[in-house]
């Protein structure tokens, strides 16, 4: 767990968590005010590196005791840097995680995850400790990437004759994990399974969890006039692909992307591995 600096509120994002205060505690300057709440606010240090969504979810504990203060799914405003904030009982400290990016995904306590036919979202994450003593506090946060996008391109996609054009293949790719458990960012077991759209002749595009075994794989599957189990062409091993022949690592803070790309005709494949800044890397050539 990072410990992170403080900094003081901007100006604009000071304003609306004043406002928000008034409205949820009286403010008489001699009063009280260990009743009222917390505001934390968390400002995303990175948001330029990635389509930063609309919403986020946050929970809050109180540290060390692990007791739940606060959880929701609040807006993102863009106010300089991208923030949000949540609302807390005040405590010493407090400590927790956020995430980004997670539609589509399902949430069961801190695990997000997909069911089979499902896409896992480009998911950014974000642990945090901060003091909650006084009334609010600016907490610079870097998410992470917790997704890897691979393309998959097929580079003899036009040498098939009768197909009218279109490449006669799809792809389905499996994985033994289906999500992520944003409190430590763990992979989380389960069947992932998901067959990509062509987003053009011989082009396939899918997102996938941080994994934790050898599992993923992906099957190339004729289009028509045979069963899914008679048309499968190939049986690729991806994470062996990734991981063994082009260092890709899936430990990695932030996971890279890859391109995988296929001659059929020729059999044979490269794998381009593209870390989170967009850096081609490593690639293997069979």
């Amino acid at each position: 767990m990072i410990r992170l600096k403080l900094k003081r509120i901007p100006m604009l994002a000071l304003a609306a968590v004043a406002t928000a205060a008034a409205a949820s505690c009286g403010h008489l300057i001699l009063e009280d005010r260990s009743a009222c709440p917390a505001f934390l606010v968390f400002e995303i240090t990175n948001a330029s590196k990635f389509d930063i969504s609309e919403r986020a979810f946050v929970a809050a504990y109180k540290y060390p005791e692990n007791m739940l203060l606060a959880k929701d799914t609040t807006s993102v405003r863009p106010i300089q840097e991208k923030e949000f904030y949540l609302k807390v009982k005040r405590t010493d400290t407090a400590t927790g995680y956020g995430i980004l990016c997670f539609d589509g995904a399902t949430q069961d306590g801190s695990r997000w995850t997909v069911k089979p036919g499902e896409e896992f979202p480009p998911l950014w994450r974000f642990e945090f400790r901060s003091q909650a003593q006084s009334e609010s506090y600016v907490i610079p946060v870097e998410a992470v990437k917790d997704h890897s996008r691979i393309t998959i391109r097929f580079t003899d996609a036009d040498a098939f004759p009768g197909t009218g054009g279109e490449f006669p293949y799809y792809v389905v790719i499996h994985s033994n994990t289906n999500g992520i458990d944003a409190m430590d960012g763990e992979p989380v077991k389960g069947e992932f399974r998901f067959e990509p759209v062509e987003y053009s002749v011989g082009e396939f595009r899918v997102c996938v969890p941080r994994q934790f075994d050898r599992g993923m794989y992906m099957e190339v599957i004729a289009k028509e006039g045979l069963t899914e189990q008679e048309g499968t062409l190939m049986t690729l091993p991806l994470w062996n692909l990734l991981r063994e022949q082009a260092d890709f690592s899936w430990t990695e803070k932030n996971l890279p992307d890859a391109h995988v790309e296929i001659s059929i005709t020729e059999n044979k494949y490269v794998v381009t591995v593209i870390d989170w800044n967009g850096h081609s890397g490593w690639e293997y050539y069979r």
